[in-house]
């Protein structure tokens, strides 16, 4: 079977219409269970099941184009991509949304800080620019926070895209105690920026 699938793909890169359709057709049934097992995180990033289904088509003819009958299985190649493509699909959504909220808290922390009258519209927008990188240098830079080194390390990690689970996963961490140190160090960021910025 495996031969007749290799000798399927090789006929779906010289484009046979017959080739591709029986092999996509298997690809998409192939990655349901990803798209299911992925569709909860993705719908908390507003994402909907039919974004993550979108994916399966460059997914295939990457793993058509890219595949080689030595090293593995051409299914199991086609589920890494597209595996692959989710992670991406997830990660890019969560440093959206962690901008996102940076930027909503930053605009809050600075309309206070103009409505006070202590800062000129020209210092306003130098502000805009310059929170986030004062932010990021003063957590991991210069710390300032005062974060054990447990805490400095998931966060990060956590500002850099990672989930919960990614983080205790990669650090071979418990869930529940990733993500009770991940919540107390953004508390102690909240906490200084309120002493400090106001």
């Amino acid at each position: 079977m495996e031969t007749k699938i290799n000798d399927l793909v090789l006929e779906a890169r010289q484009g046979d219409n017959a080739a591709l359709k029986y092999l996509l057709n298997r690809c998409k049934k192939e990655s349901l269970p990803l798209s299911v097992q992925y569709f909860y995180k993705a719908k908390k990033l507003n994402y909907d099941y039919s974004d993550l289904r979108e994916l399966v088509i460059p997914a295939f003819f990457d793993a058509i184009n890219k595949y080689d009958p030595f090293r593995s299985e051409f299914f199991d190649f086609f589920k890494f991509i597209y595996l692959c493509a989710l992670k991406e699909l997830i990660k890019e959504a969560k440093m959206i949304r962690y901008k996102e909220d940076l930027s909503e808290f930053k605009d809050s922390e600075e309309r206070t800080y103009c409505d006070t009258g202590n800062i000129s519209n020209v210092d306003y927008h130098l502000a805009r620019v310059n929170d986030e990188e004062r932010i990021y240098n003063m957590i991991f830079k210069e710390g300032k926070v005062n974060l054990t080194k447990k805490e400095r390390s998931f966060l990060q990690m956590y500002a850099e895209g990672q989930t919960y689970k990614e983080i205790s996963n990669n650090l071979n961490k418990d869930y529940k105690e990733t993500r009770k140190t991940v919540i107390s160090a953004i508390g102690k960021v909240r906490n200084y920026i309120d002493n400090q910025w106001h």
